[in-house]
């Protein structure tokens, strides 16, 4: 037999060996890993305070604008010290054709013709395109204020006519404006709970029936889970400098107060609004003489001579209560009553000649929101008119008025309940008598009307909202003898490419069924097209 072979000890001993020579490469492997581990770990450990740094600091912006009585779940960007930032804005290019209005731009063969004049035709139709940038900031600084800032470039227009520069068309695009629509601060006043708003600000009261534009002013009010309380002021008119060194009276000013109640336990389904609204003019251009941009121009019966320094005082005292309820359906009404007086020059107390005011108006809405994206609305209104036989005014009288379309955004009309072509492009029926002139204080005034009016929202990259509507004189006109005006058909389709350019076309088409602005007028009408950038 073979001697055996003994192999299992060199076999252990060239492992040994073989770790031996490789137990210092080993070591150092181990020791880079534990190394990058560990710098790995600190590397997490500083993304998480980090982290937790910077929820703690969107947490803090977070719970500081819910806690702000403005604004409570608008979207912000967070800054780094927390503060936060709101920007919005468009830029709108439109084109539009309209047809018989009372604008002061249609021409015929050189002469200005108005609204329903037999040359107005609609052989003189005109249109235009214009373009403007909107743009609107809001730096919130935490607990204490914002800073809100909303600036207008544009519109530039071109077209035969077109309004912005007027004449034939040339130099048009190289003539821009800058506008500031809005230009204020709001924020807390402590240790008094209430809050401060100072500068050029929406004034918006009830419906806008009375007021509703961009003024220069303060207001400051309390608001709590029930209830809101403010006042304030803002001036609308100022003379020149030189007025006021004369000590020639050159001053348009309003008083505002309100109180709001919202009872429940959630306080978003009833809100009742009282306001008192106080106007007082003292106006006059230059000595003796009369300022052609005062509304009290539009009163029958006011004249330069009688009424040289343009004082008077009027009260608007109005009431707005709005309900939602859980079904979808939302009721709207608003009633505003009107006194005060325009004095005549002698001062003399309760001159005969004195105008005085005794206008009033009021809405009632009812609308109905589906579930699927959709709404009906019914609206009706009533603005009282003047009576030519008295020396009085009793017309709901309303120049700063903002009720109907203002900027043609897509919600506005049915919001309102209001008419495109009536409100825009129609001379409106204020001022029975001199309906040529462009007179009037225009919204409802002499205005009796009802709409019904459906928009939806159904598509998700789509609206489309259509109206009808029946429109009259509250008082007849006293040279046709006649109220009624006619029958108004708005319409708008929306479709949204992405989340930032949209599309429309828009308009309306009044049906002249009545003679109240002659017998011969025609209908008024307006289509426009649109392209909007949003962001």
């Amino acid at each position: 037999m073979p001697p055996r072979r003994i192999h299992f000890p060199f076999r252990i001993l060239a492992v040994v060996l073989v770790l031996w020579l490789t137990a210092p490469a080993f070591a150092r492997a181990d020791e880079a890993t534990d190394k990058r581990i560990a710098e790995l770990e600190a590397r997490i450990a500083e993304l998480e305070a980090r982290r937790a740094k910077q929820d703690d600091i969107e947490a803090m912006a977070a719970k500081r604008i819910r806690n702000l009585p403005w604004e409570p779940n608008r979207p912000y960007e967070l800054l780094s010290n927390g503060w936060a930032i709101t920007n919005e804005g468009e830029f709108r290019t439109r084109a539009r054709v309209e047809a018989n209005v009372l604008n002061n731009y249609t021409t015929h063969s050189g002469e200005q013709v108005y609204a329903y004049d037999p040359k107005s035709t609609f052989e003189n139709d005109y249109g235009w395109w214009d373009s403007r940038i909107l743009n609107r900031t809001v730096l919130n600084f935490g607990t204490t204020a914002d800073l809100i800032a909303k600036l207008q470039f544009g519109d530039w227009a071109w077209g035969s006519n077109s309004p912005t520069f007027g004449g034939n068309g040339n130099d048009k695009f190289d003539k821009v404006t800058l506008q500031v629509r809005e230009l204020w601060f709001r924020g807390r006043i402590d240790p008094i709970p209430v809050v401060l708003e100072v500068g050029r600000m929406p004034w918006i009261l009830g419906n806008g029936l009375i007021q509703g534009n961009e003024q220069d002013g303060g207001r400051v009010y309390y608001m709590s889970d029930p209830l809101e309380a403010g006042f304030g002021s803002f001036r609308q008119y100022e003379g020149e400098n030189y007025e006021m060194a004369k000590a020639y009276n050159d001053d348009e000013d309003t008083f505002v107060g309100w109180l709001t109640f919202r009872p429940g336990p959630t306080h978003t389904k009833h809100e009742i609004t009282a306001f008192g609204w106080y106007n007082l003019w003292e106006i006059s251009e230059q000595p003796g003489g009369v300022d052609p941009n005062s509304p009290l121009m539009l009163i029958p019966g006011f004249s330069q001579e009688d009424y040289a320094t343009q004082e008077s005082e009027l009260l608007d005292l109005g009431v707005n209560y709005r309900a939602r309820f859980d079904s979808g359906l939302r009721l709207n009404l608003e009633y505003n009553q009107q006194t005060g007086k325009v004095a005549a020059s002698d001062k003399s107390p309760n001159d005969p000649e004195d105008i005085a005011f005794e206008g009033f108006g009021g809405i009632a809405k009812i609308d109905y929101v589906f579930k699927s994206g959709g709404r009906i609305a019914l609206t009706g209104g009533y603005g009282s008119g003047d009576d030519p036989d008295t020396s009085d005014y009793e017309g709901f009288f309303a120049p700063d008025h903002r009720y109907g379309i203002y900027d043609e955004e897509p919600m506005e009309a049915i919001e309102s309940g209001y008419f495109y072509v009536y409100d825009h492009l129609a001379p409106g029926a204020g001022v029975p008598g001199r309906l040529f002139d462009d007179l009037g204080s225009g919204g409802i005034e002499n205005t009796t009307f009802v709409n019904l009016a459906a928009d939806s929202w159904a598509m998700s990259n789509h609206h489309f909202y259509v109206s009808l509507g029946y429109i009259e004189a509250s008082v007849p006109n006293p040279d046709t003898d006649t109220r009624i005006i006619g029958i108004e058909n708005d319409f708008r389709v929306d479709y949204y490419f992405n989340n930032n350019i949209i599309a429309a076309i828009y308009g309306g088409h009044l049906f002249m069924l009545g003679d109240y602005f002659r017998d011969d007028a025609h209908d008024a009408a307006i289509v426009r097209f649109e392209w909007r950038l949003i962001w």
